[in-house]
């Protein structure tokens, strides 16, 4: 007789929220205003921040959710400000927390910032210049040191286990890298070198803001069908992590057996299945990206004029994840979802995505 299958795991990943300013006067449940040069350059875009049409969608399927689910954990990969201002983490806490929001409403996450990370934008000065030192803001509401260790366990006994790590550790406040928006954290892992052998029933999650895939466009690997690869040139790329980072990471996720990366950074929801290796072993592993969960995806009207048609905001999206005994194996299935036009989070993705495209969802055998 077939095992029947069962759902041991829900966690819900959303990323790049990208909290702004409510301008003094308005109303408290509005969007926050575009940068003035917005129409200059697409590299603004990164400085965009949240929209009321996305904060309201991310509440409700929070709330649908915990209709239809007996519990379910939630993790954010990082960004949670537009710039590190002390009142976008407020008003980021109120609404990720257990409130009262500006909004109105909010998510009820007492321990949210637990299980969440920072980002680059998290470690601005609290304008738009990128260069200085975090605001207080960052310590207020983000304060647990890094990284940290925490462990689900699951009702098979397996053990879950997330590592979260900062990667802007080794990033100066005064250095190209923080312009560029490139991760550097290779005292992070350093410090968990000590990390004891894998258990036999246990599971391994590493949780970072910076992509690994980062701004490579990923191609598929001849070799090993799923899989794809990553092809990193020689010259300095904006977005990615920095080379000694990645070197190292590349061997963290093989001698520490990570089986899943959840991170964000690049606005753009990405599932991969990759290949890491420390010379002699190598590892299979999923990078699952989300995307900007409340960022502004489309722009104010008053700022279209003058812009190429082609120019365009990637949709809100976030990521669902579920571990799942399925025929004896252990799963982790992943779904993205996007904001369509109706104020809502669903499972079907635009009729044009902008490449690069990613499938809506995947399942890779953890055991």
């Amino acid at each position: 007789m077939p095992v029947a299958d069962e759902t041991l795991y829900r966690l819900l990943q959303v990323s790049d929220l990208h909290f702004g300013n409510i301008p003094a006067g308005q109303s408290t449940a509005s969007s926050a205003p575009s940068p003035r040069l917005i129409g200059l350059n697409p590299l603004f875009d990164g400085q965009l921040g949240h929209h009321a049409a996305g904060v309201l969608a991310l509440n409700d399927f929070h709330a649908r959710l915990r209709r239809r689910c007996e519990g379910f954990d939630m993790v954010v990969t990082g960004d949670v400000t537009a710039n590190g201002a002390v009142g976008q983490f407020d008003l980021a806490g109120s609404f990720l927390g257990a409130g009262p929001s500006q909004f109105g409403f909010q998510l009820g996450r007492s321990d949210w910032a637990d299980t969440g990370i920072s980002g680059n934008h998290d470690q601005w000065n609290g304008n738009n210049s990128m260069i200085g030192g975090p605001t207080q803001g960052l310590a207020r509401h983000l304060p647990q040191p890094m990284p940290r260790v925490r462990a689900r366990i699951l009702p098979d006994e397996t053990m879950l286990k997330f590592l979260f790590i900062d990667t802007d550790a080794d990033v100066s406040a005064f250095s190209p890298n923080r312009i560029l928006g490139r991760g550097a954290f290779h005292t992070q892992l350093q410090a968990l070198e000590g990390l004891p052998p894998i258990g036999e029933r246990e599971i391994r999650v590493l949780v970072m803001h910076h992509s690994v895939v980062g701004p490579v466009k990923p191609i598929p690997d001849p070799s090993r069908p799923g899989v794809v690869q990553i092809t990193r040139g020689g010259r300095r790329r904006m977005m990615e992590i920095a080379d000694f980072s990645m070197r190292l990471l590349n061997h963290f996720i093989v001698d520490k057996s990570i089986s899943v990366v959840l991170s964000g950074h690049m606005h753009v929801a990405l599932l991969s299945e990759l290949v890491a290796t420390n010379g002699p072993y190598t590892r299979r592993y999923l990078e699952a990206r989300c995307g900007s969960t409340t960022q502004r995806d489309r722009f104010e009207y008053k700022d279209l004029k003058g812009m190429p048609q082609a120019r365009a905001l990637r949709p809100n999206t976030l990521l669902m994840h579920e571990i799942v005994r399925e025929q004896g194996n252990l799963v982790w299935k992943s779904v993205v979802h996007w904001l369509a036009p109706a104020g809502r989070f669903v499972p079907l993705p635009p009729a044009n995505v902008p490449a690069p495209a990613t499938p809506g969802q995947v399942s890779f055998v953890l055991s």
